[in-house]
């Protein structure tokens, strides 16, 4: 058994890899994604995950209502000719009610309680984007494949949980009838007859599971981020696709770059949100001013969300802003192995040379009379995103105290 984490780099790795995992699996398939796309690069996944069915292993699928709302219309009747089961987190959402913006944004794949998957990799192709059409380059994004036996321990404890919850919730909206609750029974027993596999302290250190949730597990990973900054001593590395971090963990960036830890930063260059886009810029200023490297990845779409503290590792679904860190469910792994801390440095070096420009410093970036104007209307509409995201913060803390 390969207890090695390996480090999967876009789809192509990613999907490659998963279906010859499924090929193998005897006994379940469990998925959670937010996207979903039926497309050329997903196609060779879906049919992997039907011919496991076939052959008897139960695949269970679960997909954020929101985000995968597109893809369910187009498979749901695909995958109950399949046999394989479904269900959706949250269907809709609605805009004056905090608590519907809660969505499950994880990206997992557990096989045979054996093998887990976990990144940032949705169940959509490299060169699709459901708001953009088609992408001339692949969007970049990362996953980690481990097959750590406390680690999958943790994930099936997980899976369990989301599947009985759904499945309950599901139940309560149906009509009631016998029929549909001795269903009902017969899809949690398998799953509740199984039973959690034991830890070991030597992976439990190398490799940990961290989930964010609105329970037990508010702050986890964003305390994981601040004590990992706290021990820097070399180097920071992060890609975050969405960066709207907050004050303490920008003042946790300022205080390494202060102390001589070199800290660079890929964000998105490529505006997908405006109003994401113009508060990022605000915020990036002052740590450029702080001696930070920030640098825009303009090649195609950027959607890891990774850090790398010396040989401290994070790569999960977790981006740093008010979504993920108050919102969402969230899981990300936490990897302290050099080698593969080493592996990821040069991943993300590489996708700094190929893809990225470095952001100069705002006094540099605006000269002259015109370059005056510019830096006005700049810090205008960077000034209004920046209010924009406070008040949405505001609301989403009320929304997690409520919940």
């Amino acid at each position: 058994m390969n207890r090695q984490p390996s480090l999967l780099v876009n789809g192509q790795q990613y999907f490659a890899r998963l279906v010859e995992d499924i090929h193998q699996a005897t006994d379940q398939v469990y998925l959670e994604t937010y996207l979903l796309s039926a497309d050329q690069e997903t196609e060779p996944v879906l049919a992997a995950l039907e011919r496991a069915a076939a052959r008897g292993v139960r695949v269970m699928i679960v997909v954020d209502g929101f985000g995968g709302r597109t893809g369910l219309a187009v498979l749901e009747h695909r995958w109950q000719a399949a046999g394989i089961e479904w269900r959706a987190f949250r269907p809709g959402v609605r805009l004056f009610s905090p608590q519907s913006w809660r969505r499950l944004h994880r990206k997992l794949v557990l096989i045979d309680q054996q093998i887990l998957y976990i990144g940032g990799i949705n169940l959509i192709g490299d060169h699709v984007d459901l708001h953009h059409g088609p992408l001339p380059a692949p969007r970049f994004d990362l996953a980690v494949r481990t097959e750590s036996p406390p680690v999958c321990g943790q994930a099936l404890r997980l899976a369990q949980s989301t599947w009985r919850r759904l499945s309950w919730s599901n139940w309560l909206r149906s009509p009631l009838k016998d029929q549909q609750l001795r269903a009902f029974w017969r899809s949690l027993r398998p799953m509740l007859r199984r039973r959690w596999q034991s830890t070991l302290s030597a992976d439990r250190r190398q490799i940990r599971l961290l989930l964010r949730d609105n329970l037990r597990h508010r702050h986890t990973i964003e305390r994981a981020y601040h004590q990992a900054l706290r021990k820097a001593r070399h180097e920071v590395v992060m890609a975050m696709a969405y960066f709207l971090p907050t004050r303490s963990l920008r003042a946790a960036l300022v205080q390494a770059a202060r102390s001589g830890v070199r800290v660079r930063l890929l964000i998105q260059g490529r505006v997908e949100y405006w109003w994401a886009h113009w508060a990022q810029q605000a915020l990036v200023s002052e740590l450029i001013d702080e001696g930070i490297e920030i640098y825009e990845y303009r090649r195609s779409f950027l959607h890891a969300k990774a850090l790398c503290v010396d040989d401290w590792v994070t790569i999960g679904s977790s981006n740093i802003d008010p979504f993920s860190l108050m919102l969402s469910l969230e899981a990300n792994l936490v990897i302290e192995q050099p080698r593969f801390a080493h592996k990821l440095r040069d991943v993300l070096n590489q996708a700094i040379a190929e893809g990225a420009e470095q952001l100069p410093s705002p006094r540099l970036r605006y000269r002259g009379a015109r370059g005056s104007l510019q830096r006005a209307l700049h810090q205008m509409a960077m000034a209004m995103a920046l209010v924009g995201l406070r008040m949405f913060i505001a609301i989403s803390r009320r929304a997690h105290v409520i919940g």
